[in-house]
């Protein structure tokens, strides 16, 4: 069930799926999707005392009823089929790392990886003015990504988020890990830099204002 949601967070941030041509057009994302989800319905593991698992679906339920009152019964479908992989991939990877500092240490790991690579294209996008996926940067010289991180202001973002995870490790096991991660920030630092975003440049400077609020008070 781990690798199965993990694999499927790879998919979604590194996309290969929609930049390779032997890749393109396959359900790779909802298949591995369901393998995580069958495999989370046959573990005994599963747990439901965060509120959130009786928050989500009745928030899918609100977003496909708002359709139906609108007029549009076929809307409902639609919610369903854009949001309901989301909750099914929070229900899978809550259950999976619940309890376990090890495997949301690994999660951890396999978003700041996959992070890395989009702000490595994005360096590549700095010098050569496209990167290997074929994309170029954006028309004002901002850096982009395929698929849903096309958007600077979204890869920039998601940079941000993944940034303290990267901190996190740092702080885990010798000298040498703690070095590759503190590089793998600034990298990601550096990926929010060449996004130019002002929302992703806001979040990093609120997520030091929160560590320092922590540390110092």
């Amino acid at each position: 069930m781990l690798i199965f949601i993990l694999l499927y967070l790879a998919l979604t941030i590194v996309r290969p799926q929609d930049y390779m041509p032997g890749l393109t057009g396959l359900p790779i994302l909802s298949g591995v999707l369901l393998l995580a989800f069958f495999s989370w319905l046959l573990s005994s593991a599963k747990t439901f005392a965060a509120p959130q698992f009786f928050i989500l679906p009745i928030f899918l339920l609100a977003l496909m009823m708002s359709q139906v009152a609108a007029g549009w019964v076929g809307g409902a479908l639609e919610v369903l089929a854009a949001f309901g992989p989301t909750m099914i991939a929070f229900f899978v990877l809550a259950t999976v790392t619940a309890n376990s500092p090890r495997r949301i240490a690994t999660t951890f790991a396999v978003f700041v990886l996959c992070a890395c690579v989009l702000a490595l294209h994005g360096v590549d996008q700095s010098l050569n003015g496209i990167g290997w996926t074929g994309v170029g940067m954006a028309e004002d010289g901002r850096i982009q990504y395929v698929g849903i991180f096309n958007d600077p202001n979204d890869l920039g973002l998601l940079f941000a988020a993944v940034l303290p995870m990267a901190c996190f490790l740092s702080g885990q096991g010798g000298f040498l890990r703690r070095i590759f991660w503190l590089a793998a920030a600034a990298l990601l630092l550096y990926g929010v830099y060449l996004t130019n975003s002002r929302g992703a440049f806001l979040a990093v400077l609120a997520i030091g204002g929160a560590y320092v609020w922590y540390k110092r008070g």
